[in-house]
């Protein structure tokens, strides 16, 4: 499945989603972006969308090219890694003026130097 030249602002809760359940593999991420994502609420069976992402990604499996995630309240792309599997392509992405990290990997969080 190609997700690809979409717009989310101002939304709630996890943006775009690699794979709630973590089964879905090889789908492509490409061109998206994603601006001020805040937090969303929990309904009963819902999992965290109290702390959301831009990009929730729960199997690695699948192919992130271009995208953009800005002023997400918590995470820009939130890797939640249970297999430990590498990722397939993460390139060109952007992760910018987001209130905890760029980048978080699940569940201590990852947060790179400043240059």
């Amino acid at each position: 499945v190609m997700v690809g030249n979409n717009v989310a602002y101002d939304t709630r809760g996890h943006c775009f989603i690699a794979a709630e359940d973590g089964y879905e593999t090889d789908n492509t991420f490409k061109d998206n972006l994603g601006a001020r994502t805040k937090r969303g609420v929990n309904l009963p069976g819902s999992s965290n969308d109290l702390r959301c992402s831009t990009f929730w990604i729960t199997n690695p499996n699948n192919y992130f090219i271009g995208n953009v995630a800005a002023g997400c309240v918590l995470s820009g792309f939130w890797f939640e890694e249970p297999k430990q599997d590498p990722v397939y392509l993460f390139k060109d992405n952007v992760a910018h003026n987001n209130m905890n990290a760029g980048i978080n990997l699940y569940p201590h969080g990852y947060s790179p130097p400043s240059p």
